[in-house]
């Protein structure tokens, strides 16, 4: 994080705020302007939401870079920050202009690999462009959610369950998966990934018979080890209490300087009414390694439908994921499209698990609405369930892959052959 002296020298000078939805670009604008910045608010058409009267705004469609660039460059800015919340856009009905054309490789690499990888490359670009990308952990530190209890009383087995899911989250990190984890009893119940965390919150399993009072649920959220911290550091807001209060989560824990408090008064006020504790837990400290752990990943094909490259690279990344998760919790099955993991299962049935994934999207998985990119990986053949393939087959899943090798077992011939019967590959360790 820089020094203040770092941001008062810069008091006076002109700054871009590149606005997604939600009310943090707002609210890191109304700080900036107290502070004596000027502000250019750049407001992405379809994604902002926020009311920005009383800023110097510009509208833009995300894919009119070359007017996204004038606007951040605007009243001579030389900073810019990107705060709120994204989405992946569906790239076939971009209106573009030349500088999208003129940064088409650029943009095309973005098809591939899970959030922080994609906003890494986002933040790169901006600062090949000119802009130097700032925090807003450098530039708005008063959101940042500071250590030890918030609001309510926190026990020791409320810490110790949340260390384990700060833990957990940081044991993902090098896979790019998602921020949150839900614990329950201490148990890890359900781990976030391409639908964010309301969508984690929306599908919990109902709660317990237990009173709501009394719930073990807790929420976690945490940025990835090697993050990049000027984007999309974890954040939780008055709207994050109320989807907690509907899910029976009567718990949240946030890593300690690495994750936002919006509306912070509102969000307070709110978790107090709702009998929610908000505590800030110290994460571990980052490893200097930015690879994935290592494990045997040599995958050989059993089916007559031969993967594409990327399918085993992605089969790999899913392999690779469900052993390192095997090892702290069970876990059934992942899905993996251009090496972003979309999903993870921990108990679900896995026609399920396929069925609520199928409008998990990247970019560019809306330009064939029937388009199969995508990889099944399961943890065993347990969770080969009944009618599995028929599921997989409507869906946009191309395969399946496995952690263990059964190419003696009779049950995965059994498997092989009804896979070549409806196109679909096959892969497991040799």
């Amino acid at each position: 994080m820089a020094g203040n002296q770092s941001h008062a020298s810069n008091e006076a000078e002109p700054i871009s705020i590149l606005a997604c939805g939600g009310s943090l670009p707002l609210e890191v604008a109304q700080i900036l302007r107290d502070a004596g910045r000027r502000i250019n608010i750049v407001s992405i058409n379809g994604m902002a939401d926020a009311d920005y009267s009383g800023f110097s705004q510009t509208s833009v469609s995300i894919g009119r870079i070359g007017a996204l660039l004038k606007a951040l460059k605007a009243n001579d800015a030389r900073e810019m920050i990107i705060a709120g919340h994204a989405r992946r856009p569906d790239l076939r009905s971009l209106n573009i202009d030349w500088g999208f054309v003129r940064h088409i490789m650029m943009i095309m690499s973005l098809t591939r690999g899970g959030d922080d990888h994609v906003l890494r490359k986002i933040a790169g670009f901006f600062e090949r462009c000119g802009l130097t990308v700032r925090s807003i952990a450098d530039v708005a530190p008063a959101l940042l959610t500071p250590p030890g209890a918030i609001v309510g009383q926190v026990t020791t087995t409320r810490y110790l369950g949340a260390g384990v899911g700060l833990q957990l989250v940081h044991q993902l990190g090098p896979f790019d998966v998602g921020q949150a984890v839900v614990m329950e009893d201490n148990a890890v119940i359900a781990i976030e990934g391409a639908e964010g965390t309301d969508g984690l919150l929306a599908r919990l399993p109902p709660a317990d018979s237990r009173s709501k009072a009394n719930s073990t649920r807790t929420l976690v959220k945490a940025a990835k080890p090697e993050q990049d911290l000027r984007v999309d550091l974890p954040t939780i807001g008055a709207a994050t209490i109320e989807r907690c209060k509907q899910s029976g989560v009567r718990h949240i824990a946030l890593e300690t300087g690495r994750s936002l408090i919006v509306s912070r008064a509102e969000t307070i006020k709110q978790a107090h009414a709702a009998n929610i504790t908000i505590v800030g837990l110290e994460g571990t400290k980052p490893s200097t390694s930015t690879e994935e752990p290592k494990h045997p990943t040599r995958l050989v094909h059993h089916a007559w439908i031969k993967p594409t490259a990327q399918a085993v690279r992605d089969a790999s990344k899913g392999v690779r994921l469900l052993s390192v998760l095997a090892l702290t919790c069970p876990v059934r099955a992942t899905i993996v499209a251009r090496e972003n993991v979309l999903a993870i299962s921990l108990d679900e049935a896995t026609g399920h698990f396929i069925e609520r994934t199928e409008k998990l999207a990247q970019w560019g998985d809306r330009r064939e609405k029937r388009k199969r990119n995508r990889t099944l990986v399961l943890h065993s053949m347990e969770e080969l369930e009944t009618g599995t393939l028929d599921y997989v087959q409507n869906s946009k899943i191309a395969g399946i892959a496995f952690v263990h090798s059964y190419q003696t077992s009779a049950k995965f011939d059994q498997l092989v052959s009804d896979a070549n019967a409806r196109n679909l590959f096959v892969l497991s360790p040799e």
